[in-house]
């Protein structure tokens, strides 16, 4: 495969903006909040560090830091700490898309409905948990590794972002097909 052609592609760079971070995310430079059902969300950078107020499981404000920002297009997203190994997506995201084409400006996923804290939409909710809805797709060989006795996730992968072998198996079978007697029909997404 052309690996030049394969890190362009969204699989490779959806976790680009992961900690610790060398430059500032693309959302950084615009106006840093966003008030939603009367909840004002507030993003901040201190040194290579970002920082997000929100509205916490109990509905009151709370600073977090952001553990790692991904996607490229149309959104980026935000994972924050809730403690216990647990990652939250939050469910406000910045619009990557150019100025001219809507873009460059946050924006809540569920822009007409309130979602308030206890709600199991709100983004502290298991619906936006990273370690059991989202982590199995879009990272790579992801163990859960969830302790129900300590209430405790950690959570382990092989890679962050979703690698060639998340869909097309190991590579030692990409290497090993040319090599045969009798090459076998190539298997979907092997070319």
């Amino acid at each position: 495969m052309n690996r030049r052609r394969q890190t362009g592609q969204d699989h490779t760079t959806t976790w680009l903006c992961k900690k610790p971070h060398p430059r500032p995310c693309s959302a950084t430079s615009t106006t840093p909040r966003l008030t939603y059902f009367g909840v004002t969300t507030t993003f901040s950078q201190k040194g290579d560090a970002f920082f997000i107020e929100t509205d916490n499981a109990a509905g009151e404000l709370e600073t977090y830091p952001v553990e790692y920002v991904f996607g490229v297009e149309p959104l980026q997203q935000y994972l924050l700490p809730l403690g216990n190994g647990r990652l939250q997506a939050l469910s406000v995201a910045w619009d990557t898309r150019p100025d001219s084409e809507g873009g460059q400006r946050w924006y809540h996923l569920y822009p007409d409905e309130n979602l308030p804290a206890g709600d199991p939409l709100h983004w502290t909710g298991g619906f936006f948990n990273w370690n059991t809805s989202c982590a199995e797709c879009h990272s790579t060989d992801v163990e859960k590794r969830y302790d129900a006795v300590n209430d405790r996730f950690d959570t382990h992968y092989e890679q962050i972002d979703v690698g060639c072998e998340a869909c097309h198996g190991p590579g030692s079978e990409h290497v090993r097909w040319p090599l045969q007697a009798h090459c076998p029909p190539l298997k979907p997404g092997l070319r």
